[in-house]
C-alpha cells in the first residue's frame, strides 16, 4: 500500500475513534454529524469500514455506538450557517 494511503487510513481511524469518544461523552444517541475536512478525499474515507470500526470500537459500548447514526457533512459553509442561525436566535430573545 502506498505511503499516502497508509497515512490517510491512519488519519481516518484516529478521526473515527475520536468521533466515537465524543459521541460517548455527550451520549449522542440521536446521531453524529462529522464534518469532512476536504469533501473530495476525506468524505470517501469517512464512509469506509476503517472509520466505522474505529468509531464503535469502544469495548463494552460497541453495541451502543453501533446504533448511533453517523452523517458526513459535505457543505463547507455549515459552520457559518450554524453560527448565523445562533446569532439570529440570540437577537430574537
Amino acid at each position: 500500500m502506498p505511503r499516502l494511503l497508509r497515512h490517510l487510513d491512519l488519519w481516518t481511524a484516529i478521526y473515527g475513534a475520536e468521533a466515537g469518544n465524543l459521541a460517548l461523552k455527550v451520549l449522542a444517541l440521536g446521531g453524529v454529524y462529522v464534518p469532512a475536512a476536504s469533501p473530495s478525499k476525506s468524505s470517501t474515507k469517512c464512509k469506509t469500514a476503517t472509520f466505522f470500526h474505529a468509531f464503535k470500537d469502544k469495548w463494552k459500548f460497541e453495541g451502543l455506538l453501533s446504533n448511533v447514526p453517523v452523517s458526513i457533512v459535505l457543505n463547507e459553509s455549515a459552520p457559518l450557517l450554524g453560527a448565523a442561525y445562533e446569532a439570529l436566535a440570540a437577537i430574537d430573545k
